[in-house]
């Protein structure tokens, strides 16, 4: 994160939504209405996580001018309040001296009143032009005073990003906040209910404004439901207090029994927005370097002109796809943040076609499995697997369903490799369940023989102070030791009972892992061909790094 362009903050950017809407002739019902509620409810749910947002010069300024503005409205009732107690000076029966003198303290507070407006308007008329300045900062990249360019010189959007980019390492720390997102109320659950009066303002209304703002609320979700048929279409809107602008409109489509994929469709869709995030630069680092001509980039399944070292991205879920002839796909599917710079290492193998057999090392009737897909059986002890390269997690399932998995390497994945599997085909999760009650039963036989064992002690050592003092006979105060004795034997053998009942526990649920496979005779590899055998290895690799790589 480009942490020193940001000040540290600790408010918060709260979000509401209101019940949502239909549209004209969309029949209305009990189905209907409680959709009306469960679908904004759905979207904050999706959007109740760990956030922040951007406050840029200019929301700030919207803020400070929403204060100004109600400062100054009530700053004008203090002056009328004045002007009318001096015009009622004129009324009173004051001598010309007394008159004089109270109508110049009158002046005085008018003066005074006067005065704080026009500071207001002032501070106000300095802000803006601050923020005009601090947002051609932002668009710009011009930070320093030694850096100073003019926006004309950057002839494109792409270039205004990519300068942005360039100097946000030395950007004034105070130009951009961060303020954590959360939910009105802190719970997804409650909806904002605007007032009649309010509702028929509008959304872009000064009582509306001043409503949602008295609620702490600084933006608001809004949404239109509209249906034919089984399908339904949502749109969202997405309204910023204080300033009542709209910054944002999703819409999306499904089937009602959809719904929780329409609500996390939008709140995905809404999370940018929320969080005000700035684009996004992805280094791309492709290897081999021979494969850069004749690769292909897919982002968002939309093919690219070219593959470029450096992308610029919204941020937001992207799927980034690396695709060339006589290679393996390599891609991933991620929440790319903004204000982040991306190193995506992209190692691009060649497919490896091929078969390799697995043989049994002691005769067992059963079949082979190979990630999830049946293997080619060439006899009772051998089968055969398709290859292409890429790491295998096998399964043997004996007739009567038991199993046992094992695992090859992806350096034993060679055409025309054998490989020796022993595998013991039992019922893990019996026996699992077996050892496991074992050993709560010896962990109780454990704490129940501690009672008896820590009162004997206590008695014990109370037994041996009373015969140092001369108040117990010699063979009393044996007998309670012998009994103490006796006791912590029965606890010693508890606890050895317990650990070795842990011990083959813990062996029993490490069983579930599966063993590696041992290296076969190679001469023995028969050659079979299957040509409608499947190919059994997944081609795309998805990684959730910062620092993402991709074979």
């Amino acid at each position: 994160m480009f942490y020193s362009a940001f000040a540290a903050t600790t408010s918060e950017w709260v979000i509401a939504a209101e019940k949502f809407s239909f549209s004209k002739g969309y029949s209305k019902n009990a189905v209907s209405e409680g959709s009306a509620e469960m679908l904004p409810v759905s979207i904050l749910e999706k959007l109740n996580r760990t956030l922040e947002r951007n406050i840029l010069p200019d929301e700030k300024l919207e803020r400070q001018n929403y204060k100004s503005r109600t400062e100054r409205q009530s700053l004008y009732l203090q002056l009328s309040s004045e002007y009318r107690k001096r015009d009622a000076l004129f009324l009173n029966p004051y001598t010309e001296q007394e008159f004089k003198q109270k109508l110049k303290e009158q002046d005085k507070e008018i003066e005074k009143i006067q005065k704080k407006i026009q500071v207001n308007l002032d501070e106000l008329k300095e802000l803006q032009q601050k923020t005009e300045a601090d947002m051609d900062l932002i668009a710009s990249g011009k930070i320093e005073a030694t850096n100073v360019t003019t926006s004309a010189e950057y002839k494109s959007e792409k270039e205004i990003i990519q300068n942005f980019f360039h100097n946000i390492f030395i950007k004034d720390e105070s130009i951009i906040t961060q303020e954590k997102i959360s939910i009105y109320q802190k719970d997804f659950s409650k909806l904002y209910n605007p007032s009649e009066h309010s509702k028929e303002a509008g959304y872009f209304s000064n009582s509306f404004e001043r409503e949602i703002t008295s609620a702490g609320i600084n933006t608001l979700i809004t949404g239109r439901i509209s249906g034919f048929g089984d399908y339904i279409s949502v749109t969202v809107d997405m309204y910023l207090y204080p300033g009542a602008k709209k910054i944002g409109s999703v819409t999306e489509i499904g089937t009602i029994q959809e719904a929780e994929l329409i609500t996390t469709n939008i709140a995905n869709q809404l999370i940018p927005l929320m969080t005000n995030a700035m684009p996004v630069l992805v280094n791309i680092n492709l290897t081999p370097n021979s494969v850069m001509a004749k690769s292909k980039l897919f982002i968002d399944d939309i093919l690219q002109a070219s593959v470029q070292e450096t992308i610029l991205l919204e941020s937001g879920v992207h799927t980034i796809q690396f695709v060339c002839d006589g290679y393996r796909n390599a891609g991933t599917t991620y929440y790319f943040s903004g204000n982040t710079t991306y190193n995506i290492d992209v190692n691009l193998k060649e497919k490896t076609e091929g078969f390799i057999q697995v043989q049994l090392q002691k005769p067992l009737l059963g079949d082979f499995l190979a990630n999830g897909e049946a293997a080619n059986k060439i006899d009772d002890n051998i089968s055969q697997i398709r290859i292409n390269g890429k790491n295998i997690l096998g399964e043997f399932i004996t007739e009567n369903g038991e199993t046992a998995f094992f695992y090859i390497q992806q350096n034993m994945v060679n055409d025309g490799n054998v490989l020796n599997v022993n595998p013991k085909p039992f019922d893990r999760e019996k026996n699992i369940d077996k050892r496991r009650k074992w050993m709560y039963a010896s962990y109780t036989s454990l704490m129940i023989s501690l009672i008896p064992t820590f009162y004997s002690y206590g008695n014990l050592i109370n037994e041996a102070k009373r015969y140092n003092d001369g108040f117990a006979n010699y063979q009393e105060a044996v007998k309670v030791q012998q009994f103490a004795n006796v006791c912590q034997g029965i606890s010693i053998g508890c606890g050895v009972f317990f650990v070795y009942e842990l011990i083959r526990y813990l062996i029993a649920a490490n069983s579930v892992l599966p063993q590696n496979v041992k290296q076969g005779d190679i001469s023995e590899f028969k050659y079979m061909d299957y040509n409608n055998s499947s190919d059994l290895i997944d081609d795309n690799e998805v990684s959730t790094e910062t620092n993402l790589d991709l074979e």
